[in-house]
């Protein structure tokens, strides 16, 4: 069996991710969410469909000789 690739998505624009921001923050949902696009190289959240598009392109036939590897797709968060 070939080692696993992996999507590590960083934070998403989705209700979800909102509330956990503001949960952590303690600030209102749209603050909340500015003050972590702040710590974003992008400086902003990943669209839903940016995060399953990587998701794809590792399904699919355009990367069979890919493996192995984790799949960072979160706006330079963790670099």
């Amino acid at each position: 069996m070939s080692p696993l690739n992996t999507i590590h998505p960083g934070p998403v624009g989705n209700e979800f991710q909102h509330r956990i921001e503001a949960a952590i923050t303690g600030a209102q949902p749209a603050q909340a969410a500015a003050l972590f696009e702040q710590l974003i190289p992008l400086a902003r959240h990943a669209a839903p469909d940016e995060v399953a598009r990587a998701m794809l392109f590792l399904a699919s036939d355009e990367s069979p000789f890919v493996t192995g590897t984790t799949l960072a797709v979160d706006g330079g968060l963790s670099v």
